[in-house]
């Protein structure tokens, strides 16, 4: 299924919810955050480039999940 710009949507959706968790790690620590946030990216760019399955999906769908996460942090949590 097509939806705008989004190839797949349920993989979009699936990575928002990854991001969400990935920003609601700043409980943890901020700098565990950066550590999961990198090493998504690796796997995600390692992924891409061994079976070439337009990993750009995942990367967008977890960029949202992130920016929605951080605005729920800060808007809710005050963080």
């Amino acid at each position: 299924m097509k939806f705008l710009f989004i190839h797949d949507v349920n993989r979009f959706l699936l990575h928002i919810l990854i991001g969400l968790i990935n920003a609601s790690m700043i409980w943890v620590h901020w700098s565990f955050v950066l550590l999961v946030g990198g090493g998504f990216l690796y796997y995600e760019h390692n992924e891409d480039w061994q079976l070439d399955d337009s990993a750009f999906i995942d990367v967008q769908g977890w960029i949202a999940g992130v920016i929605i996460g951080a605005y729920i942090m800060k808007g809710v949590f005050g963080i």
